[in-house]
């Protein structure tokens, strides 16, 4: 938790604001713990979107991830041309993320 609290201060993922208007409720965050294959705990803290309403505070946002189909397909291309592939993960990439929408 401590890591992901110290991640979050870093990138400066949040501001202090004053509390909206009545019809427009502050969304609420949880705690998520997962134990990870190799032994170790991993903790997020998550925003909980359901709680925003369609046209009030609501507009759509996703995470873009490629699909299994597109997936394959480009490990299928590196191995019939004989490519070199490099794998690499960003530790709180979405912390990173530029948005322009107001959550």
């Amino acid at each position: 938790m401590d890591e992901e609290m110290l991640s979050m201060e870093k990138n400066k993922v949040w501001d202090l604001v004053e509390l909206p208007e009545k019809e427009k409720q502050p969304i609420t965050c949880k705690w998520i713990f997962k134990r990870k294959r190799d032994g170790k705990y991993k903790a997020r803290l998550a925003a909980r979107g359901f709680m925003q309403k369609d046209g009030v505070d609501y507009t759509e946002t996703f995470s873009p991830v490629i699909s299994m189909p597109s997936l394959r397909l480009v490990l299928v291309l590196i191995l019939q041309e004989n490519l070199q592939s490099y794998v690499m993960d960003v530790k709180t990439a979405f912390l990173n993320g530029d948005l322009d929408e107001v959550v």
